[in-house]
């Protein structure tokens, strides 16, 4: 028997990939350097294409993800760190600008899903750029950050410095490790030294010669006095290295040789399990080792390769581990590792699972408990009198012991605080089912008993249900072209001549239409949303001109226009009124190198009054106005920027690249209540796509794309019903699609081929 006594449970784990339903779909910023990206029990955050921290949940997966919208702005930054006890609804989260500044922000949102953040403060200390920031342990009121060879340790309840040290004049620190008591960190650097500092003291600073070659090195702490580094040789080999600070760093207890491959590899260590995992910038493979650190003579049995490989469905530049109180404990999932890919535009879910024969009970063997992530061992001022911990506290992931343990508390609770009466029996009154009521009412739901003075009994906590898949109304929506012919033999022409009948005039249309006469070709025109006899053009002279038309109808040709006037030096490409407000008229022009945006009042036609000038970077393709208070306008340039103004004080508020094809795009405001635009362009392959985005910072919520043809189309949004329609000029199809403005979804619904292509 005594051969199987040393064999570890975790031998046969087996790492997987999920469906790709439950892949994520982001759009990470992409550059030579992993962006920096980390997990929590309930979500997970990363550097967005814009440089702002970009936060999603994790039960949220797919390629519509409703939480894109969820983003912390920030501006660029190098690293950040989440609090280790973001299990709380409410917790802190740490960011390393470029601007030399740590900013800290509260996260809130871990149940609820409504999602906002605070800032708190901005740490200033460095010299330059932020380049690593992490969290203390025990407590998240002790942040380390640090900028080339500077560390510096907060105590942000203060916003003060506890200490400062500095590295070797050439050194540039590459990644910091704080042991699990949290009285120690460890630092790996450019000069390829590994350096051990006590947070809270200047003095007895390790130093040791960690990895020889020229390529980056990461660190991590293990159990016990135990350090784990990742680096390169002189060979260009990459290779692990074991420390144990107990040998002052003279040299690593043992070193094993991966491969020559040239990513940098970052170990992730899970203490519970002692299962270390590598993942490799550019690699496919992730390679796991169990470690055994309760040996005093640390050799090749305490590193033992993993009996099964994994190869992930591509390769990938960062990863990241889930807490464990995120785990499936029930299907034996003992950690999950988060892979994001080459491209920067999926996420990985690897799972790593026990074998078992049934999955109906927990297997504790399999679980020991871990460190929580709610309740903090230390307090601020514990930790600043150099309090030590002998042994931190651990909780039990048995989803049964914590009901009990939830239950007991409250009850132990509620009953010495409010010194309630033991409850005694008595007949409940029969209620309604809590799922319905959820479900129609979404009240909060409270058992009712009868009323006895010597009775009271706590409110329980009501469990919510999952909300069932929404499902569109308008799922069935066709299209059907009328057999008789509502109007025929169109004719068109130049000469800035617009044709005008009534819309209840079926049939074949006379041989003479009579006909609005701009005497400049007409490249926009506009009925006055407020007055529905009023038509505006927009010509090739400059020139806005305003036709007032007969109640019964145009009888014949209309040559003198009510009123005009000189808007532009140049051609105006496009006019636009304001939906809400009368008489707010928005022309666009090149003119003459300048292209801009004119805002006019006319009210008075004699006089209009120029209000605005809204200056842009290349000549105007598409604009739109709208917002919540109707007060942005926005503007597609052919160089392909997408710029939102302030019409109430001319100013620029966001801009940023619209789409990757060359063609022109098509803006619309998604109603009247939301600050949504939704743009219709070209991707880089040409292939026509719908973004969704948040006009206040121009933070793209959603994408999809349909299908591959060069007609521009032009959308037509109906608020009612929250459909869009999308119309291509020499397309013979009408495209309908769903917009739900609540999970930020895009539906595709019908087509709707006409009897010949549009115009």
């Amino acid at each position: 028997m005594s051969r199987f006594s040393n064999v570890s449970k975790f031998k046969n784990s087996v790492l997987k990939t999920h469906k790709k339903e439950e892949y994520y779909h982001v759009e990470a910023h992409n550059s030579t350097d992993a962006p920096p990206f980390q997990a929590t029990r309930s979500l997970f955050g990363l550097k967005n294409q814009s440089n702002n921290l970009q936060i999603h949940y994790l039960k949220n997966t797919g390629k519509n993800d409703s939480q894109k919208k969820n983003v912390v702005s920030t501006g660029n930054f190098k690293d950040f760190s989440f609090s280790n006890f973001s299990g709380n609804e409410n917790f802190p989260v740490a960011i390393g600008c470029d601007d030399t500044t740590v900013k800290c922000f509260q996260i809130s949102s871990v149940e609820e899903e409504i999602f906002s953040s605070k800032f708190l403060s901005a740490l200033t200390g460095h010299r330059n750029r932020v380049d690593n920031v992490l969290f203390n342990p025990l407590t998240d009121s002790v942040l380390l950050s640090t900028s080339e060879n500077e560390i510096i340790v907060w105590d942000l309840c203060k916003s003060a410095i506890i200490n400062q040290f500095e590295t070797s004049a050439n050194d540039t620190i590459q990644q910091l490790s704080w042991n699990e008591f949290g009285n120690t960190f460890a630092s790996v650097g450019k000069d390829n030294k590994i350096r051990l500092f006590d947070a809270r003291n200047n003095a007895n600073t390790l130093i040791g010669d960690a990895h020889s070659g020229v390529k980056p090195s990461r660190i991590s702490h293990l159990i016990n006095t135990y350090i784990v580094t990742t680096g390169f040789n002189q060979r260009r080999d990459r290779e692990i290295s074991i420390w144990d600070t107990r040998n002052s760093f003279s040299q690593p207890v043992y070193t094993y040789k991966i491969d020559n491959s040239q990513g940098v590899l970052n170990p992730i260590f899970d203490s519970d399990t002692g299962i270390l995992f590598l993942a490799g910038k550019g690699d496919v493979a992730v390679r796991w080792f169990e470690v055994n650190t309760g040996s005093n003579n640390f050799d090749q049995t305490c590193f033992t390769p993993g009996t099964f490989q994994f190869s992930a469905p591509s390769t990938y530049i960062s990863s990241a581990l889930v807490s464990k109180f995120g785990l499936d404990v029930m299907s034996g999932e003992i950690d999950r590792l988060l892979l994001l890919s080459s491209d920067c535009k999926t996420i990985y879910p690897v799972s790593v699972t026990v074998p078992r024969k049934s999955y109906i009970d927990f297997h504790n063997d399999i679980f020991p408990d871990t460190k929580s992530d709610t309740t903090q061992p230390l307090t601020n001022s514990e930790y600043l009198e150099a309090k030590s911990l002998s042994s931190i506290p651990l909780f039990s992931l048995n989803p049964l012991r914590k009901i009990e343990k939830l239950k007991n508390n409250d009850l132990m609770e509620n009953k010495d605080k409010n010194n309630f009466a033991p409850i005694q029996e008595t007949t409940v009154e029969k209620l309604p089912s809590k799922n319905s009521e959820q479900l129609f009412n979404k009240k909060e739901i409270v058992d009712s008993l009868p009323h006895t003075a010597a009775q009271q009994v706590p409110k329980q906590p009501v469990t919510k249900t999952k909300p069932l898949p929404r499902t569109s109304l308008y799922r069935f929506t066709t299209g059907k072209a009328s057999l008789t012919v509502r109007m025929d033999d169109l004719k068109g022409g130049s000469g800035g001549r617009i044709g005008v009948w009534k819309a209840n005039a079926f049939g074949r249309l006379p041989p003479k239409i009579p006909c609005l006469i701009n005497g400049a070709d007409v490249l926009d025109f506009k009925f006055n949303p407020f007055e529905a006899n009023e038509l505006i053009t927009a010509a090739e002279d400059g020139k806005i001109r305003l036709f007032v038309l007969p109640e019964d109808g145009l009888k014949e040709d209309l040559e003198i226009p009510h009123a005009i006037f000189s808007a532009h030096p140049a051609k105006i490409t496009s006019i636009l009124f304001h939906q809400t407000i009368k008489n707010l008229l928005f022309s666009s022009s090149p003119d003459l190198g300048t292209p801009c945006v004119h805002m006019f009042d006319i009210s008075d036609w004699k006089q209009p009054i120029k209000l605005r000038t809204f200056s842009v970077s290349d000549n105007i393709l598409s604009m739109a106005v709208g917002g919540k208070n109707q007060s942005l306008l926005a503007t597609h340039q052919k160089d392909k920027s997408l710029k939102v103004f302030d019409i109430c004080n001319g100013k620029l508020l966001q801009q940023t690249l619209s789409h990757e094809g060359t063609k022109a795009c098509r803006l619309q405001f998604l109603g009247m209540e939301t600050n949504f635009l939704c743009s219709v362009g070209f991707s880089k392959g040409s292939q026509r796509e719908i973004k969704i985005l948040d006009a206040e910072n121009l933070s793209k919520i959603e994408t999809f794309s349909f299908d591959t043809s060069p007609s521009i189309l032009e959308p037509f949004f109906d608020e009612d019903t929250s459909l869009l329609f999308l119309s291509g000029r020499g397309d013979s199809i009408i495209s309908i699609f769903d917009i739900n403005l609540e999970e930020f979804k895009i539906n595709f619904l019908t087509r709707f081929e006409g009897t010949g292509p549009t115009q």
